[in-house]
């Protein structure tokens, strides 16, 4: 499974691509600059799931929803965010992760989706 982490928390990124790591090949990007730059060399590797924070760098991340929607029309794109009230401005096929969570659900809601063996 092949997992897109973009997140501007760096401890947060960190803990979320360690969780992940193992049965799982994780890419974390720290900007959404950073994953654009990547999606744009990737050379056809696409992700089977992005979990992107709504509010990267107090931007919110519509742009990127709708480059990596277009990029990868079968990736699950997940949105996490603090602030689930924005939600009416998110993609309608997005996923939604409410933040602060914990690791294990994280797991389970990728469960969810088919994406994890655990």
């Amino acid at each position: 499974m092949n997992i897109w982490i973009v997140d501007d928390n760096k401890n947060l990124l960190d803990v979320m691509q360690e969780s992940l790591h193992g049965d799982h090949t994780v890419l974390p990007f720290a900007s959404e600059q950073e994953l654009i730059r990547y999606v744009g060399m990737s050379g056809g590797e696409s992700p089977d799931v992005v979990l992107s924070d709504w509010n990267l760098s107090g931007t919110p991340a519509t742009g990127l929803c709708s480059i990596l929607m277009a990029a990868y029309p079968q990736c699950q794109v997940v949105i996490m965010s603090g602030d689930i009230t924005s939600s009416h401005e998110w993609p309608p096929n997005a996923g939604k992760l409410e933040k602060p969570f914990k690791l294990f659900e994280l797991k389970h809601y990728l469960e969810e989706l088919g994406m994890t063996r655990d």
